[in-house]
């Protein structure tokens, strides 16, 4: 069992009376005004976002389609009116949405690095050289200038180094000349960097992101 989405369902089911509804057992209970059945259903739509994973709770699937089919063909996205007539965004409750960038941020409790890093999880080995590099590591990396994606989006990561935790040990960049192919080439080594916790996000094919906010502060985020 998962506590964190344990811990994500109680909240989801404290929230404000005006959109409060339930989604564990994969019923969906709405004290809300319906929407029209030629439109997205906004008020489900809503409830769905607070799911700690709404593609896995089944009557939330056609919903969330429904609404990723209208903003790819340039409508609007769908609004919720309570029981009172009126639209829950006055009451502190709504969902905002944005084209996402190809690459999700670092989730909770992690943060990105800087570029031209290399982090591993865990301790500096005690018996590393000076200067030397372990394989593997995470690493941010940016699209190629000119690429379709980079052009589009203003955050243009392709890979999106994430650590958590305190500093365990580092070791500074430095570069050394080899020879390659009869010629001498200078080598640059990126600083290394330890962490107790390392995770590298990459593209997820998501189109848009959507935050889902309760009396006016977010909630969850979600990306499809």
């Amino acid at each position: 069992m998962n506590l964190t989405n344990v811990k994500r369902e109680d909240e989801y089911m404290n929230m404000s009376n005006a959109i409060k509804g339930l989604c564990v057992t994969g019923a969906l209970i709405l004290p809300i005004a319906s929407t029209s059945a030629q439109a997205a259903d906004g008020c489900k739509f809503m409830l769905c976002m607070g799911a700690p994973n709404p593609m896995g709770v089944k009557e939330c699937v056609s919903t969330i389609k429904d609404v990723l089919r209208d903003l790819r063909k340039g409508r609007a996205m769908p609004t919720c009116s309570l029981v009172d007539g009126t639209n829950s965004k006055a009451s502190g409750s709504w969902v905002d949405h944005q084209r996402a960038n190809p690459t999700p941020m670092c989730p909770d409790g992690y943060r990105q690095g800087s570029d031209n890093v290399i982090y591993h999880q865990g301790q500096k080995p005690a018996n590393m050289r000076p200067r030397s590099v372990l394989s593997g590591g995470a690493i941010s990396q940016k699209f190629e200038s000119g690429n379709r994606l980079s052009n589009i989006f203003g955050d243009r990561y392709k890979a999106r180094a994430c650590i958590k935790g305190s500093l365990n040990g580092s070791v500074d960049a430095y570069t050394y000349r080899t020879n390659k192919g009869g010629d001498l080439v200078t080598v640059k080594v990126p600083r290394q960097e330890w962490y107790s916790n390392t995770m590298v996000m990459t593209p997820d094919g998501a189109d848009y992101e959507f935050t889902f906010y309760v009396d006016g502060q977010p909630f969850s985020k979600h990306r499809f």
